[in-house]
């Protein structure tokens, strides 16, 4: 399972977003939404994340606005936390969406359990789009996955 527990979203960055998107009128959004979007995940050159951003871009502005401050308002780190089992994360080093020494010190407690692993994604944002970080990426998680990588 793919997830980021919000911890820590920085809190400017989802007032102005939130603003924002109170005054978005439809067609200015889907032209801004997809350079916005790659600033605020972290690098995605092209067309790599193409389809992703072109996916933020249709969506409603009042819906992404609810999704944003739902996200703001919500910590999923504590239900994360009470996990027992392995547990593996693949954090981008670039990521720019969240607080991302927040993000490493959830995740390195999130991977202290025995079989759970922490790898950094050189190169990659929240979303890992780079073809060379997703190249990376599959190769550890599969390795992780399987055991052939420890």
């Amino acid at each position: 399972m793919l997830v980021s527990p919000f911890t820590g979203l920085p809190w400017p960055r989802v007032a102005a977003a939130r603003a924002a998107l109170a005054l978005a009128w439809r067609p200015a959004y889907a032209a801004h939404a997809p350079p916005v979007s790659r600033l605020a995940f972290g690098p995605a050159p092209r067309p790599a994340g193409d389809a992703f951003f072109r996916a933020i871009a249709g969506q409603a502005p009042p819906d992404v606005r609810r999704r944003v401050g739902w996200l703001a308002a919500t910590d999923f780190a504590s239900a994360f936390l009470a996990l027992c089992a392995p547990a593996g994360a693949w954090p981008g080093e670039r990521a720019r969406l969240v607080n991302l020494a927040r993000q490493l010190a959830f995740f390195t407690a999130l991977t202290g359990a025995p079989g759970s692993r922490l790898t950094v994604i050189p190169g990659s944002g929240h979303v890992v789009l780079p073809p060379g970080a997703v190249g990376f990426a599959r190769a550890t998680i599969t390795g992780w996955l399987t055991g052939t990588v420890t």
